[in-house]
């Protein structure tokens, strides 16, 4: 079903950062001449078989938390409907904010 699998550290993303330009920082070796606009494209042709793999949620910069962000954004579905996104955060970190998730695991120990 997945055809794309992105792990984004969460702890990395700066204010104001696109998801373009996360996947371009945390995905993408430099030297593979990849653009955001190129990002963008495959991003928008292959949504459906995208899967986000979102680390740390718990270390999320406030600033980039805010509402406008981008985070926020693909976590309430304004950006990528279509894709899959699996959170990994400690449970204080308030997530539920900002989605309803379809499943929660808790890992004790």
């Amino acid at each position: 079903r997945h055809d794309i699998v992105l792990f984004i550290r969460l702890g990395e993303v700066r204010e104001g950062e696109t998801i373009e330009e996360m996947v371009l920082d945390q995905c993408v070796p430099k030297t593979t001449g990849v653009d955001a606009q190129s990002i963008r494209a495959m991003l928008q042709r292959n949504e459906s078989h995208v899967l986000f793999l979102l680390d740390g949620y718990d270390e999320l910069r406030p600033e980039a938390r805010a509402i406008r962000q981008t985070i926020p954004k693909l976590l309430s579905g304004k950006m990528c409907p279509n894709s899959t996104i699996v959170i990994t955060s400690r449970p204080s970190a308030g997530v539920q904010q900002h989605t309803q998730p379809d499943c929660n695991v808790r890992i004790k120990g």
